[in-house]
């Protein structure tokens, strides 16, 4: 089945191993807020006093990694360290998917990490 695209990507559904989510709804929450664009607007509530040079998170994906796990169940902090690897996560909280691979070097979606615990904590 497919669920339309993100990222450049089709997002279908697989049994056929890989990279896995438990966070299915990652995806319909992502399109739901880019419709309506609540994480785009909220980061003008804020000013980022982070040294820039060392930034690996905009405030934006840091926005949207929380309010999506909030969104998904995730109210902890600490579930932001096991789920910061999940595939569907990911692709629904970054903004341009290619400019991140770019500027880590990833090869592909599993290998862009969103923000740990302390990542989110700080800023």
């Amino acid at each position: 089945m497919a669920f339309g695209s993100s990222g450049g990507r089709k997002l279908v559904d697989a049994f056929d191993d890989g990279a896995i989510t438990s966070n299915g709804g990652a995806v319909l929450l992502a399109a739901a807020d880019r419709r309506i664009g609540l994480s785009s607007r909220l980061p003008s509530c804020f000013r980022d006093l982070r040294d820039g040079a060392r930034i690996r998170h905009t405030i934006a994906d840091l926005l949207r990694q929380r309010l999506y796990g909030l969104a998904l169940g995730h109210e902890d902090l600490i579930d932001h360290d096991a789920r910061r690897h999940d595939p569907a996560l990911t692709a629904g909280v970054v903004e341009d998917l290619a400019a991140r691979r770019y500027a880590t070097g990833a090869r592909d979606l599993a290998d862009i990490m969103l923000a740990a615990q302390r990542g989110l904590r700080r800023s």
